[in-house]
């Protein structure tokens, strides 16, 4: 299995690509690569109320996470004021305690397994480290069904499960 994040100033926006592979033995029954479990909790505690008024601004600008992932996060119910579900536009008060828990899986059914040359910089049992080139597609989108790194790294992990 692996999770993607991204290397940057924080670890939701991050601009190369890092794909972490969970104990991938554990997996070895599994026929199919077809879903990736991710956990990660963030924590942000008010102490000055001049840098953010609400929690929107928090998960903006601390936590740098996307529209789409609060989105997801709210559909989720993984944003937490004073460990209680609240709203976004939420007032904030010195001593808050925002967190985020980022707890879902994700599946790549989708992604069709495509064999092509990665440069492997590292791997291990958790991670593995890839030199993207600057001109290939991350994701599978309609102009790059079947050639993106995410259709190489698919074949690989199911290359090395039965091996």
């Amino acid at each position: 299995m692996c999770v993607k994040t991204r290397m940057g100033s924080s670890p939701i926006t991050r601009t190369k690509i890092i794909y972490v592979r969970m104990k991938i033995n554990q997996y070895m029954e599994v026929k199919h690569f077809t879903c990736v479990c991710f956990f990660m909790e963030l924590k942000y505690i008010v102490n000055n109320l001049s840098n953010y008024t609400n929690v929107r601004q928090v998960l903006k600008n601390e936590f740098n996470i996307s529209n789409r992932l609060i989105t997801k996060l709210k559909q989720n119910k993984g944003i937490y004021l004073n460990d209680k579900e609240i709203y976004l536009d939420k007032t904030l008060s010195i001593g808050d305690t925002i967190k985020c828990i980022i707890d879902f899986d994700e599946t790549s059914e989708n992604i069709v397994p495509t064999k092509m040359d990665l440069k492997i910089i590292y791997e291990d049992d958790y991670f593995l480290v890839v030199n993207k080139p600057c001109n290939m597609a991350v994701h599978p989108s309609i102009l790059h069904y079947s050639n993106s790194l995410s259709n190489g790294i698919k074949y690989y992990f199911e290359s090395i499960r039965f091996t």
